[in-house]
């Protein structure tokens, strides 16, 4: 089963883009897994095979009492050699307690095979997946640094701003677009802008980690000020916009 699950969820020599997608796949091939144990009711079906184990206990139990009650057999013979036989109303819940007792053991069968081991494969695959996950965040941090440094690289190459600026409108279909502006907090519409932290104009770089998805208003009033001057300008919440840049992966 190990040497299965490291070969099926090894690290590809991938595109960071397709390591990306892999991610977002097994993400979700995780959430399908905790949904169908939640949905099976594992707890509820292990508490329902308790009850029939503990019913067909109590059937045994019964049947056996049941036996004991006998009477006499018919006819001359039988009654000189004191034979007994089961009464014929005991018989009667007898053979009703060893039909129930079928229809018992087939739950219980099917309870064992098909939820407990069930639930068993889908914590197993999801630890499993959730390592993979791990391997592919690392492998994903290291080909994004790689990157993060291809594109300094190139930023310090640019002679101009205006260079950078065309690196930057390059470097802007890479981020990923965050649902609220850091900086106010209102949700971002399809107007949003692509906002250098820290500005072009005073040598920030068009880098990832320099650019994040703003508000068209932020964006316009922050012009080629600073972050603290921005912050300390329009009197804004210093530590809410740090902890939301913090959360997006900038540097600030």
């Amino acid at each position: 089963m190990k040497n299965y699950y490291k070969s099926k969820f090894s690290i590809p020599k991938s595109t960071l883009p397709t390591l990306k997608k892999k991610r977002e796949q097994t993400l979700a091939e995780i959430a399908k897994l905790e949904s169908e144990i939640t949905v099976s009711n594992i707890p509820m079906k292990l508490a329902e095979l308790e009850s029939l184990e503990k019913k067909e206990s109590e059937n045994y139990s019964k049947i056996s009492k049941l036996k004991l009650q006998k009477q006499p057999k018919t006819g001359l013979i039988n009654r000189l050699l004191l034979e007994n036989e089961i009464k014929p109303e005991a018989l009667k819940e007898i053979n009703r307690l060893e039909q129930e007792q079928i229809t018992l053991r087939t739950k219980i069968r099917t309870l064992e095979s098909l939820k407990i081991k069930k639930q068993s494969y889908n914590s197993d695959s999801i630890k499993y997946k959730q390592e993979f996950i791990e391997k592919l965040d690392a492998r994903i941090t290291f080909l994004e640094s790689k990157k993060d440094k291809l594109d300094s690289l190139k930023n310090k190459a640019a002679k101009t701003s205006l260079e950078r600026r065309v690196i930057g409108d390059t470097i802007k279909r890479k981020i990923p677009k965050n649902s609220e502006c850091p900086y106010c907090g209102i949700a971002i519409t399809s107007t949003a802008h692509a906002d250098h932290i820290y500005p072009i104009s005073r040598g920030g770089e068009s880098v990832v980690k320099n650019m994040v998805y703003v508000c068209s208003s932020c964006n316009l009033k922050k012009k080629d000020y600073t972050l603290n001057q921005f912050i300390d300008k329009f009197n804004l919440d210093r530590d809410a916009i740090f902890g939301k840049l913090k959360s997006l992966k900038k540097d600030y």
